[in-house]
């Protein structure tokens, strides 16, 4: 069976939705790369490749938030400096 390819901007949302959702259940204080990879249901280099460091995942959550009007994720994450 082939695997199904996604394209990266396709891929990138469907880790920051999964990310926003984490968030939710779990806080900002317990998602790393590798939390995020278990939590999507992908390999972790997949987030990695996206999202070089915590950092940079934590700022495109927060970013991603702000655009989907996702307030309580947002709000954590400004608070967080992200």
């Amino acid at each position: 069976m082939k695997r199904l390819r996604l394209e990266a901007n396709i891929r990138q949302e469907m880790l920051l939705e999964a990310a926003v959702r984490f968030v939710r259940e779990n806080g900002f204080e317990h998602m790393t790369c590798r939390t995020l990879a278990t939590y999507a249901g992908c390999c972790y280099n997949t987030v990695q490749r996206q999202f070089s460091n915590r950092s940079l995942l934590g700022k495109a959550v927060t970013e991603y938030a702000r655009k989907t009007k996702a307030k309580d994720v947002l709000k954590v994450g400004t608070r967080l400096g992200f």
